[in-house]
């Protein structure tokens, strides 16, 4: 077995940049057997992960609200048929002019359910959107994944 000891030569102090501290290639404390420039990528790919799935997160979270499909309330539309209903029913002479008010408001009734029908048809692009940054991750991970030797 060989034995390795690693011995950091550091600068005298009085050799530092004005901002009292060492030089960057002393700075960073070397790990025994690692050369420093693949902790640094190493490091990097880390802090990339990090950053990179923040990202990802935030941008599922905002897909999530805001690529779903527009829902209305239709609830005015509703009561505003039923108050034409109630204010013609209430001015009906016999059965054959309620029936008349009947089919009106059965019209515009089903033509609020057919306007309804219109909107739920709109597709949701959430599924696509989350697969897509799923993917994105998988691909961020493997590529920062820290090598093992």
């Amino acid at each position: 077995m060989v034995e390795r000891s690693v011995t950091a030569t550091m600068p005298d102090p009085q050799q530092w940049g004005s901002g009292g501290t060492p030089p960057l290639e002393h700075a960073m404390h070397p790990i025994p057997g690692i050369d420093p420039r693949v902790a640094r990528r190493e490091s990097l790919k880390a802090r990339i992960r990090l950053v990179g799935s923040l990202l990802i997160g935030a941008l599922a979270v905002l897909s999530f609200a805001l690529l779903g499909p527009s829902t209305e309330n239709h609830a005015a539309e509703r009561i505003l048929i039923w108050a034409d209903d109630a204010a013609n029913q209430d001015r009906t002479q016999g059965a054959p002019q309620q029936a008349v008010v009947n089919g009106w408001t059965g019209n515009e009734l089903l033509d609020l359910i057919s306007s309804q029908l219109d909107e739920a048809a709109q597709p949701d692009h959430r599924p696509a959107a989350l697969l897509t940054l799923g993917v994105l991750l998988i691909g961020l991970g493997l590529m920062t994944t820290p090598r093992r030797e």
